[in-house]
C-alpha cells in the first residue's frame, strides 16, 4: 500500500514550502471569488490543490510499471516503481544472488534511474515480512475513503501551513492584507487624496471615532464595485495614511485622527512606565509581600494576585502615579472590566456613577492603564489612596 506524503505531518510541518506554482494557484483563488479570503480558507485550498497534484503523480507513475516489492521476483528490463522515492520509475538490469542471516538466499536486482550514474541495489525473492511488502489482498494505494480529506489535514497541521502562507504572501506586493484577510492589490478601488480629506474631516465634525462603512456615504468610490471591496480598499487607504489611527478593537475598525488623541494616550507618561527589574520573589519578606498585594496595580501579575477571571464591579485604591496622571491602573482584577484588542489603544465612555456625567476614556493597551479621569478627580477632590468603585 503506498503511503501518501500528503496524509504525514513531517510533509506539512517540515517539508512544505510555497513555490511559485503555490502562489499563482492562491491568486487565481482570490481572484475567482472574488473577495478577500482568510490565511485559514486559503491553506486548507492549497493542501487540497497537494493532495491532488500526488494523486495525479501516483496514477502517472503506475501506469509505467509494477510498484516494487521486496518478496517479488524480478528480471532485467522490467520497470518499476518506487514510492519511498516519490514515484519514480526505475529499470531493472541486471541480476546477482544475496543471502541474509534474517531472510536467507534472495536475488538482488540492479536498478538505473534516469538521471543518475550507475545503479541503486534492492532485495527481491526476499522470504518473510517486510515494511515495502503489501499485505495480501491489499491494493497498492489507498481508496479515497481511507484519505484524511483537506479538511481534516487542516485541522491537523493548518497552523504550519497557514504560517507558510502568511509569510509568503506578505513578501509579495500583489497580494494585500487587511485584518487577517488576503486580497489581490490589482483589484483594490483607488482611493484619492481628496476622499481621505473628506474622510479626516467628517471625523473631525462629528468629534469621534468613526467605523469604515460610516464613510462610504460621503465618498465617490465606484459602487459597481462590491460593497466589501470598497471597504477594504478604503481600510487599506485609511491605514497607509499617517493622520488616521486606527483605534478599533477586536474584529471592528474606528478610525480617529491622530492629532486629536490625548498626549498621554499616544505617549504615557514617564510616571506610569514601571521598569522590568528581576528579582527573587523568596528574598522579599512576608510583610512586603502582603502590602504589594495591597497595592494591587498594573506591576502585580497573577503571580502576585492569582489568576485572573471575569468579574463585573471591583474596588481599587488610586495611588500616587496614576492620581497625577489621570488614570487608573490595568491590573489582574479591573482588566476584565475594559475592552482588548491588539490595537495599542481604545477609546471608550467612561459613566460617573453618582451623577451619570459621561466623559471620553481611553484604554491604553500595551501600558495598561485607563486615561481619563483627570477631571474627575478634580471634581470630587480624591486625594491619594481613595478606593474606586468600577463595574
Amino acid at each position: 500500500m503506498i503511503q501518501r506524503r500528503t496524509q504525514t505531518a513531517e510533509y506539512w510541518q517540515e517539508e512544505f514550502t510555497l513555490v511559485k506554482k503555490d502562489e499563482a494557484f492562491l491568486y487565481d483563488h482570490i481572484l475567482d471569488g472574488g473577495k478577500p479570503v482568510s490565511t485559514a480558507v486559503l491553506a486548507e485550498a492549497l493542501i487540497g490543490r497537494h493532495c491532488r497534484q500526488e494523486e495525479d503523480l501516483i496514477e502517472a507513475e503506475l501506469s509505467k510499471g509494477e510498484v516494487y516489492q521486496p518478496k517479488d521476483s524480478y528480471k532485467a528490463g522490467d520497470a518499476l516503481i518506487f514510492p519511498v522515492f516519490e514515484y519514480r520509475l526505475g529499470m531493472v538490469t541486471g541480476t546477482r544472488p544475496g543471502i541474509s542471516p534474517e531472510y536467507g538466499e534472495f536475488t538482488v536486482i540492479q536498478v538505473e534511474f534516469d538521471g543518475e550514474d550507475g545503479f541503486r541495489e534492492f532485495a527481491s525473492g526476499l522470504q518473510g515480512d517486510h515494511r515495502l511488502n503489501r499485505v495480501e489482498g491489499e491494493s497498492e494505494v489507498l481508496v479515497s475513503a481511507e484519505l484524511s480529506s483537506p479538511q481534516e489535514l487542516h485541522k491537523l497541521y493548518g497552523d504550519s501551513v497557514e504560517a507558510e502562507v502568511a509569510a509568503h504572501l506578505e513578501e509579495h506586493g500583489d497580494f494585500v492584507n487587511f485584518g487577517g484577510d488576503w486580497f489581490l492589490q490589482d483589484l483594490l478601488v483607488s482611493v484619492d487624496e481628496g476622499s481621505l480629506n473628506i474622510a479626516e474631516a467628517l471625523v473631525e465634525i462629528k468629534g469621534m471615532p468613526q467605523a469604515t462603512d460610516d464613510f462610504l456615504a460621503d465618498l465617490d468610490l465606484p459602487t459597481e464595485v462590491s460593497e466589501e471591496i470598497r471597504l477594504l480598499s478604503l481600510s487599506r487607504a485609511l491605514e497607509a495614511d499617517e493622520r488616521f489611527d486606527n483605534i478599533g478593537d477586536t474584529g471592528r475598525d474606528l478610525w480617529y485622527l491622530r492629532r486629536l488623541t490625548p498626549e498621554p494616550v499616544v505617549s504615557p507618561p514617564a510616571r506610569l512606565v514601571i521598569e522590568d527589574i528581576k528579582y527573587d520573589r523568596s528574598d522579599i519578606s512576608d510583610e512586603l509581600l502582603l502590602i504589594e498585594r495591597e497595592v494591587d496595580d498594573e506591576g502585580s501579575g497573577e503571580e502576585v494576585m492569582g489568576p485572573s477571571r471575569p468579574i463585573y464591579k471591583t474596588a481599587i485604591a488610586l495611588t500616587y502615579p496614576h492620581w497625577r496622571s489621570g488614570t487608573l491602573p490595568l491590573t489582574v482584577r479591573t482588566r476584565g472590566l475594559f475592552p482588548q484588542a491588539s490595537n495599542h489603544h481604545t477609546p471608550i465612555v467612561l459613566v460617573d456613577g453618582q451623577s451619570g456625567s459621561r466623559t471620553q476614556g481611553w484604554v491604553v493597551h500595551e501600558e495598561a492603564f485607563v486615561y481619563g479621569l483627570t477631571e474627575w478627580y478634580r471634581k470630587y477632590q480624591l486625594p491619594v489612596g481613595a478606593y474606586i468603585r468600577l463595574e
